[in-house]
């Protein structure tokens, strides 16, 4: 194949070549990639996916591991109140509950009194 048609072939206005030797090549494009497939070194690759995997498993395990110590030190913090956060809760409810009532109470009792002129 001449030079004029491997460029009309290929799209690119650029002269392609052959690598290789004189009787046999391997055809280049314009841009210089072969025709070939890729050829990845599967050995490397499964063992990079394998270390990706052990990796995996060992992220989870450190994850879990952590959140049992958070769990089990928020536990023995509770079970060292004096209150339970449950009734800590309630009373900061009723105290919201009454600061409200009286704040609704004040605003309204504000309407009764007389204005005084400027």
């Amino acid at each position: 194949m001449d030079v004029d048609r491997m460029a009309a072939r290929t799209g690119s206005p650029e002269p392609c070549a052959y690598a290789g030797d004189e009787g046999e090549g391997i055809q280049m494009t314009a841009n210089g990639v072969s025709g070939q497939p890729l050829q990845v070194n599967r050995g490397l690759l499964v063992g990079g996916v394998v270390l990706l995997g052990v990796g995996g498993v060992l992220g989870a395990a450190g994850v879990l591991l952590g959140s049992l110590a958070v769990v089990s030190a928020t536990r023995q913090w509770v079970n060292q109140l004096d209150t339970p956060p449950s009734e800590m809760a309630l009373q900061a409810l009723h105290q919201a509950r009454a600061a409200t009532s009286a704040a609704a109470e004040a605003w309204r009792g504000q309407g009764n009194s007389k204005k005084i002129p400027a």
